[in-house]
C-alpha cells in the first residue's frame, strides 16, 4: 500500500490541476459557510449550532464536483499519456493499478471530510453561543455519511473515466447521468427511483432548511445508506473489471 501511495504521490505532486482544485475547494467551502451563516442569521432560519453538521455536509456536497474533476482529469490523462500501460510494463499488476486509484479516492474523500470538520469546528467555536460537547457532536454522524458520499461519487466518476477514456466526454456523460437521474426521480414519484445512484446520494444528506420549512415524507435512511454502499462496491468492481479486461491504451 505504501508503495502504491508513493507512486500516486509522485504523479500528483507536480499536477497543477490537483493543487488548483483542492485549494479552490477549501476557499469556496469557507466562503460558502460564511455566506450561508450570515444569510440564515438574517432570515432567522432554525438551522442550529450555528449551522448543524447536516447543513455543513450538505453545503460541502454541492462543491464536490471540484474534487470530482480531479478524479476525471487525473484518470483520463493517464490514458492520454499511456501512464496506465507504463505502470504495468514497470511491474505493477492491473489490480495494483486499480488499488492505487482507490487509495487516491479515499484520501481525497478524507481531505474533504477533515476540511468539513475543521471549518465546522472553527465556525462553531467563533460564532456559537452554545459551544458545548453535546451540541458539537449532535448529528456528527453526517460527517461519516459525507465521507461515504464523496467516496461513492469519486468511484462513479472513476468508472466513467475508464469507460470513456476522454476527460471532456466523461464530464459530459457524468452531467447527463446526473440530470437524467434527477429528472426521472422528480417526474416519477416512486420511492424506487429515489434509489438511483445520484438520487440516493442526495437523499443521504438533505437541505436542513428545506427539511424544516417544508417537511415531506420521511425517507428510510438505513435503506438509502445500504443502497449507496452497494453502488460504491458495484462501481469499484466495475472499474476493476474494466482495467483487467480492456486495452489500457488511450
Amino acid at each position: 500500500m505504501i508503495k502504491l501511495l508513493k507512486i500516486e504521490w509522485f504523479k500528483l505532486r507536480p499536477y497543477s490541476i490537483f493543487w488548483l482544485f483542492t485549494g479552490l475547494y477549501a476557499v469556496l467551502l469557507f466562503g460558502a459557510y460564511f455566506v450561508v451563516k450570515k444569510f440564515t442569521e438574517s432570515q432567522e432560519f432554525p438551522v442550529g449550532f450555528p449551522m448543524n453538521w447536516q447543513g455543513l455536509t450538505w453545503i460541502a456536497g454541492l462543491l464536490n464536483p471540484f474534487l470530482v474533476l480531479i478524479v476525471i482529469l487525473y484518470t483520463t490523462n493517464e490514458y492520454t499519456f499511456n501512464t496506465f500501460r507504463q505502470n504495468v510494463i514497470d511491474g505493477l499488476s492491473r489490480t495494483e493499478v486499480f488499488m492505487s486509484k482507490v487509495i487516491v479516492h479515499f484520501i481525497i474523500s478524507l481531505y474533504s471530510t477533515i476540511l468539513v470538520v475543521l471549518l465546522g469546528t472553527l465556525f462553531s467555536a467563533l460564532f456559537s453561543k452554545a459551544f458545548t460537547p453535546e451540541n458539537y457532536f449532535h448529528d456528527f454522524y453526517y460527517v461519516g455519511i459525507h465521507f461515504l458520499k464523496c467516496f461513492t461519487f469519486f468511484s462513479i466518476a472513476y468508472a466513467l473515466s475508464l469507460l470513456f477514456k476522454k476527460g471532456i466526454i466523461t464530464i459530459i456523460m457524468l452531467v447527463i447521468l446526473y440530470l437524467g437521474d434527477a429528472l426521472v426521480s422528480w417526474i416519477i414519484t416512486n420511492n424506487a427511483f429515489d434509489l438511483l445512484p445520484f438520487a440516493s446520494m442526495s437523499n443521504l444528506i438533505n437541505n436542513p432548511v428545506t427539511e424544516q420549512l417544508m417537511p415531506g415524507e420521511a425517507i428510510d435512511k438505513p435503506v438509502v445508506l445500504a443502497v449507496v454502499v452497494a453502488y460504491l462496491v458495484l462501481f469499484n468492481v466495475g472499474s476493476w473489471f474494466l482495467l483487467n479486461k480492456r486495452d489500457m491504451k488511450g
